[in-house]
């Protein structure tokens, strides 16, 4: 009897930490698209990675960066180093800088940065900004994905509890 009603406990404990650790904002994805004509640009995130972790698996894509010549914007991605374009770290704490980069064109420059910012929220913007005729606009898209990871205690009790509810439900239909 005591045996069993240790197993309900321990079953319970970790489900109730399994309950805990999925919830919102465990997992954030974050579309960004910036455009200036001459003036800083930033975009914060609506929503928050949570903040309660130890690691932070955070990855970025700057899919195009584009300049406006004449009233026509340009896809000037391929003139940027494709291996800073996007990337993937794990980070211990948090605020992490992404991709901080200026671009140059056509007598023309802006610093780009994609970060997570200290709060947890995802952060863009477009400064520095020195537009040079022809070039009247700067417009960036991209995304930032970022993942809390759970600390290997919580994830061992999790599966604990998990092996200890499946060995209940076995003996109580056996």
């Amino acid at each position: 009897m005591k045996r069993s009603v240790l197993i309900g406990c321990l079953a319970a404990c970790g489900l109730a930490l399994s309950a805990t650790t999925v919830h919102a904002g465990t997992n954030e994805s974050w579309n960004i698209s910036l455009t200036t004509t001459g003036n800083d640009v930033t975009w914060t995130s609506p929503t928050a990675i949570d903040l309660g972790f130890p690691q932070y698996d955070i990855s970025y894509n700057i899919t195009k960066v584009e300049t406006q010549i004449f009233g026509t914007w340009g896809d000037i991605t391929s003139q940027l180093d494709p291996n800073t374009l996007s990337g993937n770290t794990i980070e211990n704490s948090l605020p992490a800088t992404l991709y901080d980069n200026t671009v140059n064109e056509a007598g023309s420059s802006a610093t780009i940065l994609f970060q997570i910012n200290a709060a947890g929220h995802g952060f863009a913007s477009i400064t520095s900004v020195s537009l040079g005729f022809p070039v009247t606009g700067v417009r960036v898209t991209g995304t930032i994905d970022a993942a809390a990871i759970p600390e290997p205690a919580m994830l061992s009790m999790i599966g604990l509890g998990g092996l200890l509810t499946l060995a209940r439900r076995n003996k109580n239909t056996a």
